[in-house]
C-alpha cells in the first residue's frame, strides 16, 4: 500500500464519519465549512438539533497511547463553539425553516489499521462531556 498523506487520510476519515452519521439519521449540511478563524469538519442535523462535528482519525497502534479524542483540547472546543455560533448566525433563515432549536458539539473518533485502511472503531461523543466549559 502506498503511503497516504494526512489530507487524504483526513478525507477518508470524514467520508467514514458522514456515512456513519447518515446511517444514524443525520442530514449532512456541509463538509469542511470555513470561516475566518477555522474550519468545521461536518455540519449536520437530526431532528431539531444542529450538530457541529469534529472528526479525528488515528492509526490503531498510535491510538493505544494517544486516543483520537485526546487531540481535541479546550482551545479547539472554544474554536468549534465560535465557528458554530458564526454558522448559526450566517444561516439563520435556513435554520428557522428547519426548526432547529439546539446546537450540539460532537466528535467522531476513528481508528484504523495501517495495512488495510479498514475502519476498526468509530465513536461519537459529545464534547460537552470531554471538557467541562
Amino acid at each position: 500500500m502506498s503511503k497516504l498523506n494526512r489530507k487524504k487520510l483526513g478525507q477518508i476519515g470524514e467520508n467514514m464519519a458522514c456515512k456513519y452519521l447518515s446511517k444514524n439519521g443525520y442530514i449532512i449540511w456541509h463538509r469542511n465549512w470555513i470561516y475566518k478563524k477555522g474550519e468545521i469538519d461536518i455540519i449536520c442535523s437530526k431532528g431539531r438539533t444542529l450538530s457541529i462535528v469534529e472528526v479525528k482519525l488515528r492509526n490503531e497502534n498510535f491510538s493505544k497511547i494517544y486516543k483520537p479524542i485526546d487531540a481535541i483540547n479546550e482551545r479547539k472546543i472554544r474554536q468549534l463553539k465560535y465557528l458554530g455560533a458564526r454558522f448559526f448566525r450566517n444561516n439563520l433563515g435556513h435554520i428557522r425553516r428547519r426548526r432547529i432549536t439546539k446546537i450540539s458539539y460532537d466528535a467522531i473518533a476513528i481508528t484504523y489499521t495501517k495495512q488495510k485502511l479498514l475502519l476498526n472503531k468509530i465513536k461519537q461523543v459529545s464534547l460537552e462531556h470531554v471538557i467541562q466549559i
